[in-house]
């Protein structure tokens, strides 16, 4: 008989809940991070100490790492030359110091004439370099792994994100551009006793909104699928700010789409603000005129012995004749900045309409909320967009905006040197390699780096123009001389306008004429009809006008010829006289560098 031997319920031990746990242990094992463990807990002075003690005081090497805090083995390692002092813990990096500077160097310029190299290409380049040492890496590309470690030793690098820059922009953001600038502006301010009135230095800017907003950013789960209601897109309200250096800000001037005015377009409009309405919901000449005429003066109140300077940018609606002189009537100096330059010289765009639109964003959102189930309309603009307005247009912010710009204080300096690099690598790669854009053909990597660099092999083509028409910029257009050169260039446009109109005029009699029926025997065209021209020689043209060979203003031989044809004209560059091409003349077409002759001066 076999006896078991059985123990009380008492002595029984929890064997489920031990394996239970351990199993958890198993699945689930705990990360340790291997850096803490082997991090060092003594610096590179430490290092130096213990060495200067076993070298100059003869100390044993135990006794110096104990007193230093360094460890045997590594003060051991050092004394006997395996290792450098200075050297850094784990694997050497695939690159050397030096061909990682020059490729920190090479990123560098890169962002800053704005052509920024992505972490996919920083991999790609030290992955081409390396490859040039052996043939076993050719197939070897380097991972974020290292692309982590590059970062790590080198911490002035960053991953950005950068700011859109037109290419007019670029192009025009030079230093001379900006110096010559600032050289007019001061000259403007000291004639007029400006330098220490920032209440009479104004800056007027546009910037248009829409019912479409950007939503901001919200706290959910990771796993939710995230989406923010917004209104559908509307036609485009643009708002007139007015800002002065002393921080104060005019009521805005708002411009809506329509034919006809509506005050309900106004409701809930800060007290003071005014509006217009255009076929595009964008300003125009005659809203800008409105806006000086009946929204700017109107809180701004020039004296006989005292001026305001108004700055703003250059666009042909904000310089009219009827606009500039009315100005100078009535005391107020009109200052255009250089052309695609208020990105970094007008106070508005630099720091005012970025949080602008930001508490415009804010103001929808909180509208959709109070409202679920509505969108937001053209109705609703005008009291959001002054909510915002509000909230933006702070004395802090607009002082600031001015000082940043470098009008008040009057500081060209306050100007960043980066703004000027875009231009500065554009007109190097139009001019050709310099000794800034070669310097990294010292080492074997420069055709490495060349080959993810812009250069100069590809120049974009200019178009020609005929004529350089002179366009105010940089400078107050309200003075005399400048008021002189845009009236002439008024005049021009005029007369060049007229030319067309007396061109568009002939073409469509000609048509006219082609469909009535002629005399018998005269050449049919192609239609079946027969080309008739009739004789324009009335008392709507004037002899100056006329052919200088055949003294009419369409030549004889057009009758036979069918269908419709245009006549072209060339002046002659002795007398001032016009002579049909290909009709009157020989010579059928004259180009901008050619000498054209008329008959008469030929035979002289």
């Amino acid at each position: 008989m076999v006896r078991i031997k059985t123990s009380p319920a008492s002595e029984i031990r929890p064997a489920t809940r031990h394996s239970t746990k351990m199993r958890q242990k198993q699945h689930n094992p705990r990360k340790v991070n291997r850096r803490s463990i082997f991090k060092k807990s003594y610096n590179l002075e430490n290092v130096m100490a213990a060495y200067s003690l076993v070298k100059s005081d003869g100390i044993s090497i135990r006794k110096a790492a104990e007193k230093t805090n360094v460890p045997f083995t590594t003060l051991h390692d050092k004394l006997r030359g395996k290792n450098q002092i200075g050297s850094k813990w784990g694997r050497k990096s695939v690159l050397s110091k030096e061909e990682e500077r020059k490729l920190v160097e090479h990123l560098t310029q890169q962002a800053k004439f704005g052509y920024g190299i992505t972490v996919k290409t920083v991999r790609n380049i030290a992955s081409d370099i390396l490859r040039t040492r052996s043939s076993k890496n050719e197939r070897r590309l380097l991972t974020n792994g290292w692309f982590q470690g590059f970062m790590r030793r080198w911490p002035c690098l960053k991953v950005r994100k950068p700011q859109r820059l037109n290419m007019n922009r670029a192009t025009a953001s030079s230093e001379e551009t900006v110096k010559k600038y600032f050289e007019e502006l001061e000259a403007i301010l000291r004639k007029y006793k400006l330098q220490d009135r920032p209440d009479l230095i104004y800056n007027v800017d546009e910037t248009g909104f829409q019912t479409e907003h950007t939503p901001p950013r919200v706290v959910t789960t990771k796993s939710t699928a995230l989406n923010s209601l917004s209104s559908p897109r509307s036609a485009t309200t643009t708002v007139l700010v007015t800002t002065n250096a002393i921080g104060n800000a005019l009521p805005p001037y708002f411009v809506f789409k329509g034919k006809r005015r509506n005050e309900d377009l106004m409701k809930g409009a800060l007290p003071g603000s005014s509006y217009a309405m255009t076929d595009s919901g964008w300003s125009n000449s005659e809203v800008f005129f409105d806006y000086l005429k009946n929204h700017f003066l109107k809180y701004v109140r020039p004296s006989g012995t005292q001026k305001v300077i108004l700055l703003y940018d250059g666009h042909a609606s904000h310089m009219s004749i009827p606009l500039i002189e009315y100005a100078r009537e009535n005391g107020v100096v009109l200052f255009v900045l250089p052309a695609h330059t208020s990105h970094i010289l007008q106070p508005l765009d630099v720091g005012c309409f970025g949080p602008y639109k930001k508490a415009y964003d804010q103001e929808c959102y909180h509208f959709l909320r109070r409202h679920p189930g509505q969108v937001i309309s053209r109705y609703d603009m005008c009291q959001l967009l002054s909510n915002a307005h509000i909230k933006a247009m702070t004395p802090t912010n607009i002082c600031h905006s001015f000082r940043k710009c470098g009008i008040y204080p009057f500081n060209p300096a306050q100007i960043n040197i980066d703004a000027y690099q875009p231009a500065k690598g554009l007109e190097q790669l139009s001019t050709g390699p310099t000794s800034e854009t070669t310097e990294l053909t010292d080492l074997d990597i420069d055709g490495i780096l060349s080959k993810y660099s812009t250069n100069n092999k590809s120049k974009p083509k200019k178009k020609r123009r005929r004529k350089m028409q002179y366009r105010a910029a940089g400078v107050a257009i309200t003075e005399t001389s400048i008021l002189l050169k845009l009236k002439k260039v008024q005049e021009e446009r005029e007369q060049s306008g007229a030319k067309v109109r007396r061109a568009l005029k002939f073409t469509k009699e000609c048509a006219d004429a082609a469909s009535v029926t002629s005399e018998p025997g005269s050449r049919p065209g192609c239609s079946g009809n027969t080309n008739v021209v009739e004789e324009l020689n009335s008392s709507d043209s004037q002899e100056d006008d006329n052919c200088c060979f055949c003294g009419r203003w369409a030549p004889p031989k057009l009758k036979t010829i069918p269908g419709v044809t245009f006549v072209e004209w060339a002046k002659c560059d002795i007398c001032p006289h016009w002579t049909h091409l290909k009709f009157c003349t020989k010579v059928s077409e004259v180009r901008k560098e050619d000498t054209f002759l008329c008959p008469h001066c030929l035979e002289e």
